[in-house]
């Protein structure tokens, strides 16, 4: 996996699942991300014009109360833990998960067959869908990756 900087770990994570060069994503876009990265709606972007669907999956929906603004956890019809349903979403699909590293800054990684790919390091690592201490983690310990939204990426055309 290619690091394009050290703010691209968003780009280089759709480039890794999307198949596509960073750079022909960096022409897409219009700006090589130095300084400031790239946000998702970005890449979200490109992805639909080259013929994907990005669909967010998020660990721990929450809503907000239109008048008291206070917030409530989603809650589906089919019960079950939050970190369940996010597993099931993961299970045989690609994309990019969002989240943060051992020093709780935001950090991606692509996703693909139950491992992580992490531009930053380089590495590929299985990923733990359950019995990690927070329900579910990297197993490479050296670097640990906590989700919290998971972009999933399909092919469309």
């Amino acid at each position: 996996m290619i690091k394009t900087n050290k703010w691209s770990c968003v780009l280089d994570s759709f480039a890794f699942v999307s198949g596509i060069k960073p750079a022909a994503l960096i022409a897409d876009i219009g700006h090589d991300g130095t300084d400031k990265g790239f946000h998702t709606q970005e890449l979200i972007e490109t992805m639909l014009s080259r013929g994907r669907a990005v669909t967010e999956i998020q660990r721990y929906p929450r809503a907000t109360h239109p008048v008291t603004l206070e917030q409530r956890t989603i809650t589906f019809k089919e019960g079950g833990e939050l970190d369940d349903r996010f597993a099931r979403h993961l299970e045989d699909t690609e994309g990019v998960l969002l989240g943060v590293n051992a020093q709780q800054a935001p950090h991606a990684v692509a996703w693909q067959n139950n491992h992580i790919h992490d531009p930053a390091t380089g590495k590929s690592s299985i990923f733990l869908l359950k019995n990690s201490p927070d329900g579910l983690g990297q197993v490479d310990l050296e670097h640990p990756f906590s989700p919290k939204i998971f972009l999933r990426i399909t092919r469309i055309t």
